[in-house]
């Protein structure tokens, strides 16, 4: 049996009230999911890029220093890779950066018509293992040529310290720090 004491609302007005608390409901969710939506795509190019940023660095596995005398270095040579994981770099990307005493070069760019008779502040490859294009891909494995005397009138002499930067487009650079030794008995020399 039913109480008689309880009373329920019915008519036109609450079921307009109703149908609203509906809309707004769904209208609230609806702005929910969007913004969720929107929040997840930039997660995900954000994420991406992150990822790029950290992963793709350029190996150094050794530098060598190339003397036309025994009194200087005019050539530097970086023998380099794509560290595991890394995404492909453009060689037009890649920017270098040469400091040594009072001497600072930064935006050092690859030259791809350059050759050893070149006497400007780039560098350029001699593909070591790969294909041979201006792209940098795991495996692959080039040299880098630069030039300091044509580049900044002062070659590397006996006990100096240089520096150098390969700072590609995106992700993380490679410092190499180091001093030429005291004697140079070769024409090629292991600097690092």
């Amino acid at each position: 049996m039913m109480p008689k004491n309880k009373k329920a609302q019915v008519g036109v007005g609450t079921l307009i009230i109703f149908i609203t608390m509906i809309l707004v409901a769904a209208i609230g969710a609806s702005v929910i999911i969007q913004t969720s939506g929107s929040l997840q795509q930039q997660a995900t190019v954000t994420g991406e890029q992150a990822i790029k940023e950290i992963s793709t660095k350029i190996k150094v596995q050794s530098v060598i220093g190339y003397s036309t005398s025994t009194s200087r270095i005019d050539k530097l040579i970086l023998v380099v890779e794509l560290s595991s994981g890394s995404n492909d770099v453009k060689l037009s990307d890649i920017v270098l950066t040469y400091q040594s005493k009072d001497i600072y070069i930064t935006g050092i760019k690859y030259n791809s018509s350059a050759s050893d008779n070149n006497s400007y502040p780039d560098f350029y490859k001699n593909v070591i293992k790969g294909d041979g294009d201006d792209v940098l891909e795991y495996g692959e494995i080039i040299e880098l040529h630069f030039w300091i005397e044509d580049a900044t009138s002062h070659p590397l002499s006996p006990n100096t310290e240089f520096t150098l930067i390969l700072m590609p487009k995106s992700g993380t650079s490679s410092l190499i720090r180091t001093t030429t030794p005291s004697v140079f008995k070769y024409s090629y020399v292991s600097l690092a």
